[in-house]
């Protein structure tokens, strides 16, 4: 079995990623429908979001701090997306290097 998802083995297909996600995704409809638990983060988050716009307000206030704020998120989800790639990268990289040596093992043998 190849490491590498750039190289299958003949008539070996691709992993489905059905089987590594859990099996049961619930519908989140309303703040109603979260856990608990995530029901008490969601207010941290409020607050630190309110403290972060009053912050912005008093030191910027001819800003929008509503759009300072989703520039924040923004920034944030890029330099996240930037992360992945590289993660992806490297597990690319390590795939490869296991291939190869693997390939080598083989020719060995």
């Amino acid at each position: 079995m190849r490491l590498n998802p750039d190289f299958f083995e003949p008539g070996e297909e691709g992993v489905d990623l059905d089987d590594l996600l859990p099996g049961s995704n619930k519908i989140i409809s309303t703040l109603s429908d979260l856990p608990e638990d995530t029901r008490g983060e969601l207010e941290q988050i409020r607050t630190r979001v309110n403290e972060m716009l009053a912050h912005e307000e008093d030191t910027r206030p001819e800003r929008d701090g509503a759009i300072t704020y989703t520039a924040f998120q923004e920034l944030q989800i890029m330099m996240l997306q930037q992360e992945l790639r590289q993660v992806h990268a490297m597990l690319l990289m390590l795939a490869k290097a296991v291939d190869t040596k693997q390939d080598k093992r083989g020719e060995e043998e």
